[in-house]
């Protein structure tokens, strides 16, 4: 839970005891947790200087912790720095595209105009690969769609990252959710930055439109340009969320989360931003159902709000 902010599981752990006890030394800490006493005086400072704990005015010794609700605030306040951080990265990439790629383009750029021939681009593209291919969808798709790409060879590991109002269209979803391979990985985002199509971190594929609504892909082979995107994509998919498939056959190994199929692909709908009105389409229920199939995670997770279903479900690896 407070890894996201820097702190380790000594940390964790010292919260967790001073929030289940009266303010503690850290002698106190030391026999309740059996942690080293150098280490516990360091995992008290650190939680003090983050905000997290506070000396108690009568006895400086002893250290209080600070209330859930304080680390709810935080982590909200975190989470706005990374929404504008990522509009900023946004921002950055569009005035890039505009200006750059229409510069500096003998040897590493190569246009590619109208729907039929990106087609045809991005079918050469994935039966190359050989290790990798990586790929960011957002709307408006224009030709780059999950139903035109010819899957790659079985040992390719796939990775791809859908935009949060892309997975809103329910046969877009079901697509998503009957994915084959085991080498298949999805992962939803609030945000997707750009559309991509990558492969073996060689080339890059980047559609754009024209205002004429012309159908443009610019082809990036290896150069400083294609490290940019690739490091793009990577920032993407760490904060993006995990779509779990249809069934637990399309991951390798037994899943470590005691959650069913359907929770966690509810779960992750519900991390990746979408509402529950949302939701119960894709699910076909009521968005009463999934109020309560909601509540019923949180209790799972001995939780009160949403947000802390979403640190306990990252703990826990529910996903």
């Amino acid at each position: 839970m407070l890894g996201v902010f820097g702190l380790g599981a000594d940390e964790e752990d010292v919260y967790r005891y001073v929030l289940a006890t009266k303010p503690a030394t850290a002698e106190d800490v030391q026999a309740g947790t059996g942690m080293r006493p150098d280490r516990a005086r360091r995992a008290l400072a650190r939680l003090e200087q983050a905000g997290f704990a506070h000396r108690v005015l009568e006895d400086p010794a002893r250290y209080a912790a600070a209330s859930p609700s304080s680390v709810d605030a935080a982590m909200l306040r975190k989470l706005a720095d990374l929404r504008e951080a990522q509009e900023q990265i946004g921002e950055l990439t569009t005035r890039y595209r505009a200006t750059q790629l229409e510069t500096d383009t003998v040897g590493v750029f190569e246009v590619i105009r109208g729907a039929e021939a990106l087609r045809e681009r991005t079918r050469e593209m994935v039966t190359s690969a050989r290790s990798e291919a990586l790929n960011m969808l957002k709307p408006p798709l224009i030709a780059m769609q999950p139903t035109d790409h010819v899957e790659p060879i079985a040992t390719v590991r796939g990775r791809v990252v859908y935009d949060r109002d892309l997975v809103r269209d329910l046969s877009v979803l079901d697509a998503i959710r009957q994915r084959p391979g085991r080498h298949y990985e999805v992962r939803v985002h609030t945000v997707v930055p750009v559309k991509m199509l990558a492969i073996d971190r060689s080339m890059a594929l980047i559609p754009v439109q024209q205002h004429d609504e012309t159908p443009v892909g610019v082809l990036i082979t290896e150069s400083a340009v294609l490290d940019s995107f690739l490091v793009l994509f990577d920032y993407v998919w760490e904060t993006a969320t995990l779509l779990p498939p249809a069934t637990d056959d399309a991951t390798d190994g037994p899943s470590r989360s005691p959650l069913s199929v359907e929770d966690r692909q509810l779960l992750s709908l519900l991390l990746a931003g979408l509402t529950d009105q949302a939701i119960a389409g894709h699910f076909r229920v009521s968005a009463r159902t999934i109020e309560r199939r909601v509540r019923a995670l949180m209790d799972a997770a001995h939780v009160r709000t949403r947000t802390q279903l979403a640190w306990e479900a990252a703990r826990q690896h529910w996903l």
